[in-house]
């Protein structure tokens, strides 16, 4: 007689296995992807991603369609939580903004140095910029200097800081700490030199109150 499959063994576990897929959440999935692409750069197979991944290559597919897009959803960093790096609103007055511009600094560069490895490769790769149009990294920059912007003017508008183009000065501030973000990782600052009170410092002739009249 045939054999016939029985409830144990290889046959009922790679049955258990092609039922029941893994399941990865997208974070865990590009976390996984952009691992494998800073340490082989896009040279590096999605077979390659769906082994660190745990998952199938299908998957890979079915969620991103192509390789590319997939390279830079992975390289190129999630739009920040923008209310978690502007933070509340500081106290009225002059040293209370300062202060709240050094904390927020740091922030923004604790968010730009996890971004800086997987930016550097994205800039590398052959399609790159068109490629931008197919990640989430350009409308998530645009959003952190309006929301930095906004929140300029409403420190101007409490009499905290002075300037009169608050989109000019968030533009600045924020290259001015990208900046830092690319020495840092490329070796050419001190790892533990205190970076936001020097951004600020540099900043603060055209923000200082105290300038006015």
């Amino acid at each position: 007689m045939p054999a016939t499959a029985t409830s144990s063994g290889p046959v009922a576990s790679l049955s258990v296995l092609m039922a029941r897929p893994r399941l990865i959440d997208e974070r865990e999935l590009l976390d996984a992807a952009r691992a494998v692409f800073i340490a082989r750069g896009a040279e590096a197979t999605t077979r390659e991603v769906a082994e660190a991944a745990g998952v199938s290559q299908a998957v890979l597919f079915q969620r991103y369609g192509t390789k590319r897009r997939l390279f830079f959803a992975a390289m190129l960093p999630a739009p920040p939580t923008l209310d978690m790096l502007l933070g509340d609103m500081p106290a009225p007055g002059r040293d209370h903004a300062r202060t709240y511009l050094v904390a927020l600094a740091g922030r923004m560069l604790g968010w730009m140095d996890a971004a800086m490895p997987g930016s550097l490769r994205a800039a590398l790769h052959p399609d790159f910029p068109e490629a931008l149009a197919d990640a989430h990294a350009p409308a998530g920059v645009e959003a952190l200097a309006a929301a930095l912007t906004a929140r300029l003017v409403a420190l101007q508008t409490r009499g905290d800081i002075s300037g009169d183009a608050p989109g000019l000065v968030a533009s600045t501030f924020l290259e001015l700490l990208h900046g830092q973000a690319l020495a840092r990782l490329l070796g050419t600052t001190d790892p533990d030199d205190d970076r936001a009170p020097r951004a600020v410092s540099i900043l603060w002739r055209g923000l200082d109150p105290g300038k006015l009249g």
